[in-house]
């Protein structure tokens, strides 16, 4: 595996997941068949459908939500995605933990199936925003989507739920991945106010925003995502796990598994 092929953000982890095929299917395909199993949960169901819940975030909460932004410092924001997606972002937020755990009920019926939270994070996007042409490793398979703040309304254009795990484009050397999908693909728009929230599958659906239009010195748009994972499935959504968890050292030293480690899975993601 390369990084041409699923070369769109967080494609890494279907990098893992196919070299982890490969290599149980030539050494062991009893746990081949266990890993497919295993995994058949992360799927999502063709007929879903993106719900957008107006005014779902109550406006004490949107409050506290924008007081706590107006009080982060630098060292509160990280700045690993400026360029990529012209944006700071900040983990670890008590607020977050708490409204995630309250609305993991409201996903769950949304959804139809039991699920669990997982990470959390501000996403604060600026002049430079945008979001390209991907989707997001499982670990985001169910993503809530919320405004918090923003200077205009910046759509998110979506997918239907795709068949997963997506097969790599089938592009030329020539051709670029991103205009491929952009042209082979049906979007949706959804435009979100403050207070709403969008949910889809961050995994199994095709999602983007364009560059953020600029109307005003200051264009941003202030959001929080909160992942969620079906029940019990958050440690086989971490290829750091698959070892382990498969009983096959093996797995763990496959090039795609051990790049894709030292590259996404700190432990602060535990």
């Amino acid at each position: 595996m390369t990084d041409k092929e699923f070369p769109w953000y967080d494609g890494g982890w279907l990098r893992c997941y196919h070299s982890a095929r490969q290599y149980l299917g030539a050494n062991d395909v009893s746990a081949l068949a266990t890993f497919e199993q295993q995994m058949a949960p992360l799927r999502t169901r063709r007929d879903f459908k993106p719900l957008l819940m107006k005014n779902l975030i109550q406006d004490d909460i949107l409050t506290a939500l924008k007081t706590h932004l107006s009080l982060m410092s630098e060292d509160d924001m990280d700045p690993t995605e400026f360029f990529s997606f012209g944006r700071l972002i900040s983990t670890d937020v008590p607020i977050l933990d708490e409204l995630q755990e309250q609305l993991a009920t409201v996903v769950a019926n949304a959804c139809k199936e039991k699920v669990e939270r997982n990470y959390n994070f501000l996403s604060l996007y600026n002049n430079f925003g945008i979001c390209e042409p991907h989707m997001d490793a499982p670990e985001a398979k169910w993503t809530l989507d919320i405004c918090i703040d923003q200077s205009e309304p910046w759509p998110i254009y979506l997918s239907d739920t795709q068949e997963w795990p997506v097969p790599n484009p089938k592009t030329d050397s020539d051709l670029d991945w991103k205009s491929f999908i952009l042209s082979t693909v049906q979007f949706r728009e959804y435009t979100l106010m403050p207070g709403d929230a969008l949910l889809f599958s961050g995994s199994s659906q095709w999602h983007y925003r364009n560059r953020i239009e600029q109307r005003h010195s200051n264009n941003y748009c202030h959001l929080a995502f909160l992942h969620y994972v079906p029940e019990g499935c958050r440690k086989r959504c971490r290829p750091r796990r698959w070892a382990s968890l498969f009983e096959q050292p093996g797995l763990a030293t496959l090039p795609a598994i051990e790049d894709y480690i030292s590259e996404y899975e700190s432990d602060s993601k535990e």
